[in-house]
């Protein structure tokens, strides 16, 4: 049986982070989307999409062929 494969988007932050690393000590085979660059976290094996999350095609693109999505990005106003 092969890895259960996710993707998971806000990877970048406190919540998709540790996700991402839950994820792969189980045996999940991870897809990340952010929208800047993982840090501080080995991610061997993950596969990564620089996105943001109101970006649709890029979703579509990071999401084909994955068995679940976790969504704990949030889309942020480019002013904050």
């Amino acid at each position: 049986m092969s890895a259960r494969s996710a993707a998971v988007t806000g990877a970048a932050g406190y919540v998709g982070i540790n996700l991402v690393r839950l994820l792969r000590e189980t045996g999940w085979r991870v897809r990340t989307v952010a929208r800047r660059p993982l840090a501080g976290i080995e991610t061997e094996g993950t596969e990564h999409t620089i996105a943001d999350v109101r970006d649709a095609s890029a979703l579509t693109e990071a999401f084909t062929g994955v068995d679940i999505v976790f969504h704990p990005g949030v889309a942020r106003d480019a002013a904050r």
